[in-house]
């Protein structure tokens, strides 16, 4: 029988599906606002890209919209699953929030974002051929999932949640083609189904109720 967290996975895939072949047919022929496609490096690296699949993977999809109106607008959607391994959440530099014995813990993070992306100024010319910088923020609202684990105690929390963030990104693109962009992810819990913070075997978690912050390295591609 399939769970609720199956169909929401249909459903994600689907508007995946729905988002990318219309932009892709267009792609082809404006030049101007063309799609973009790419993944997230720091989520799957902390986990050595092992196990990569539909289960653990990252991607986003997005362009500029067309209208002259809107030309300093656009749109990203931005999909998170990864396995947080244990060897990653026993790293007390960089993951904080956890008090206790961390050293049976693994998790899981799920992150599913519609953006709208306001790009102010393009360092550089448009039209430079070799390289530009741009910085862009943008504002979002979507789904995450928290899950801890304990596999000794054989214990698990699950928080999920809608929530509104805000990304700032600093993109550089090379030849026109190819980018790459730091970012840096604050989201805001507006709805969820259970308290953040608990006890996992023998450690607590201690994270902000309706707060988080996440560093983010993009790599991508322009079509």
């Amino acid at each position: 029988m399939m769970t609720e967290r199956y169909y929401y996975k249909i459903i994600i895939s689907a508007w995946i599906i729905y988002l990318i072949f219309p932009a892709m047919t267009y792609a082809n022929t404006d030049k101007k606002n063309r799609l973009e496609i790419g993944f997230e490096h720091a989520e799957l690296m902390q986990n050595k890209y092992r196990n990569l699949g539909s289960s653990n993977y990252t991607f986003f999809i997005g362009k500029k919209f067309d209208s002259d109106l809107l030309k300093n607008w656009g749109w990203r959607f931005s999909s998170i699953d990864v396995e947080l391994s244990n060897q990653h959440l026993r790293d007390k530099d960089n993951v904080c929030c956890i008090r206790g014995d961390r050293s049976n813990l693994e998790g899981k993070l799920e992150q599913h974002r519609l953006y709208f992306d306001y790009i102010p100024y393009t360092f550089g010319t448009v039209d430079n051929k070799k390289i530009n910088v741009k910085f862009i923020s943008s504002l979002g609202i979507g789904y995450n999932r928290w899950e801890t684990r304990d596999f000794v105690a054989n214990e698990e929390h699950n928080v999920e949640a809608i929530t509104v963030g805000g990304l700032f990104r600093f993109k550089t693109t090379f030849y026109d083609r190819f980018f790459i962009e730091p970012a840096v992810d604050f989201g805001f819990i507006v709805k969820k189904n259970k308290r953040i913070n608990n006890t996992i075997g023998s450690a607590t978690l201690d994270r902000p109720e309706y707060f988080s912050l996440t560093l983010l390295m993009n790599f991508g591609y322009i079509f």
